[in-house]
């Protein structure tokens, strides 16, 4: 269980053009966060996320490269960085100031009786940072260093903000704040928030502001009111509260800074803050338009051609593994000498060996080792009797089998009998046989024939390196949709999925339901562990 590698790196020498900063490696792993004054709330999955260091545009015909781990900058003094970061002290009060007001609102709606529920805050997505080394031999890991009374620094991308607005300057987008506390021994933690939360908090302060004038208007109002009948609709009040137009033409500026991709989160997190009166300015876009104002029709046209690709490839070998069942099926209602398990020379290798690497044992399938012979004599009462196989000799059942399947083909009879992976295969690539994860190679730069092993060079099916071609691989999106999860581990059993007690951001899932656990733990036939659904 893990969490995405980020790279943080100060932006202060960056900006001053001096020697580059170092560059901190940090593994994140979500943790969920609760307002003020609540003491429990149902988990909310994250919705801020980390955006790209390119703005997005029509006229991009290829999309920019990128760092396979995002590079995240914060700045220590942000007075030097100009108006492009902000006070995350500031920022921090205000956050506590805006869910103090809505949870005030809320009270003053349901007449002081909430549940954790019903109270609508501003979401922030809290990461622990585990800090990592640089992968080098005998290297530390690198932790930002902090001073006495400063521990909250902000964090913002450098590209990812609207060229048109920053002229002369970087093109920042900040998206949160960065705590690095004094101890060493106390964990640091990056909290994401809703893209320039600088600008943003000030608009929504304003308008629950203005709910909570309004709400407390109300209340009086009703307790002044004689009868029931003139009481007002608390709930009616909170929705129709009037902002000016001032404040509309603000917070279309917001908009306007943002790229396009963040208009979903946006929607999900401020339609429930925001009066309904105002929530018409907040995207109603679905995702086929975003993707429309993010990319060029040349780069979607290319996604579209690889996605048609991909569905017919995924069509194709659905149709050849139909083909091969029928004629299987065909051969055994003919009667066919090639018993079960046998190579048949009307088909190819492959689809030999990936039945072999599926095909379960045959008393699990129940085939029969007897055959009925019945007498033609119509004269006489017709009688049955039950013949066993005879023994076949060795050349008998490996005559047609080719000579690149001999290992594929033993080592699935072994694994009838025993179980487990073999010593034979230990270490090597035998196409038709599943590893189960003891294959690791190595490359070597300067291969001769004296690093192969001697049943390699014998070309009975195995090799030192996977040797199988990415055309004969198979449909990776095939694999993940029909793969089977395992419950622990990643990569289990042929599986490229995650396992069941891995949430969806990489933190672990400390129960689950019965119907995710097998039936049975252990296989009653060969004992083994079943590790997977």
């Amino acid at each position: 269980n893990g969490g995405p590698i980020c790279c943080f790196q100060q932006l202060e020498a960056m900006a001053t053009g001096t020697q580059a900063p170092p560059i901190h490696r940090a593994m994140l792993l979500y943790t969920p966060s609760y307002p003020h004054g609540i003491d429990s709330k149902p988990q909310s999955p994250p919705i801020w996320c980390i955006p790209e260091s390119f703005f997005p545009s029509k006229k991009i015909e290829n999309l920019p490269p990128r760092t396979a781990q995002p590079i995240l900058n914060f700045a220590r003094h942000y007075q030097v960085i100009g108006t492009n970061t902000f006070d995350p002290i500031h920022v921090m009060k205000s956050l506590h100031r805006l869910d103090q007001i809505l949870t005030s609102n809320c009270m003053l709606t349901h007449g002081g009786n909430i549940k954790p529920n019903q109270v609508k805050v501003l979401q922030q997505d809290v990461y622990v940072c585990h800090w990592t080394s640089h992968g080098t031999v005998n290297s530390r890991i690198h932790r930002p260093t902090t001073q006495k009374g400063q521990e909250h620094f902000p964090v913002c991308i450098r590209g990812a903000g609207r060229p048109s607005l920053f002229e002369g300057g970087d093109n920042i987008l900040n998206i949160g704040i960065l705590h690095i506390p004094e101890s060493s021994s106390k964990p640091s933690t990056l909290t994401l928030l809703p893209p320039d939360p600088h600008v943003l908090l000030p608009l929504l302060l304003k308008a629950a502001e203005a709910e909570n004038r309004a709400l407390k208007k109300a209340v009086e109002k009703r307790e002044k009111s004689a009868s029931d009948a003139e009481a007002v609709n608390l709930t009616s009040v909170s929705k129709n509260v009037l902002l000016d137009e001032n404040w509309r033409s603000e917070f279309r500026a917001y908009l306007f800074r943002l790229p396009p991709y963040y208009q979903h989160s946006l929607r999900r997190s401020l339609r429930q803050l925001l009066p309904a009166r105002v929530q018409s300015l907040l995207s109603l876009d679905g995702n086929e338009t975003v993707a429309n104002h993010c990319l060029s029709r040349q780069s979607l046209q290319k996604i579209r051609n690889g996605e048609q690709l991909a569905r017919e490839n995924a069509d194709r070998l659905e149709r050849r593994e139909e083909e091969y069942r029928k004629n299987v099926h065909d051969v055994q209602d003919v009667g066919s000498e090639g018993g079960y398990g046998q190579y048949d020379k009307r088909s190819h290798t492959s689809n030999y060996l990936s039945a072999l690497r599926q095909m379960p044992p045959p008393w699990k399938v129940g085939s029969k080792r007897t055959i009925n012979i019945e007498e033609t004599n119509e004269k006489e009462a017709p009688n049955t009797k039950n013949e066993v196989y005879s023994p076949k000799s060795v050349v008998d059942s490996l005559a047609n089998l080719p000579h690149e399947c001999l290992l594929a083909y033993y080592e699935c009879r072994r694994r009838w009998i025993f179980g487990g992976t073999g010593l034979t295969t230990r270490g090597l690539a035998v196409e038709g046989v599943n590893n189960s994860g003891t294959n690791t190679h190595r490359c070597i730069a300067n291969r001769s024939l004296m690093d192969e092993s001697l049943i390699t060079i014998a070309g009975v099916g195995a090799s030192t390196i996977n040797e199988v071609p990415i055309s004969k691989m198979g449909d990776f999106k095939g694999r993940l949709l029909f793969s089977k999860q395992p419950i622990i581990g990643n990569g289990c059993n042929d599986s490229t999925v995650s396992a069941t007690t891995t949430a969806a951001d990489g933190s672990p899932v400390w129960s689950m339901d019965d119907d995710s656990l097998p039936a049975s733990f252990f296989d009653p036939q060969s004992g083994e562990f079943c590790d997977n659904i």
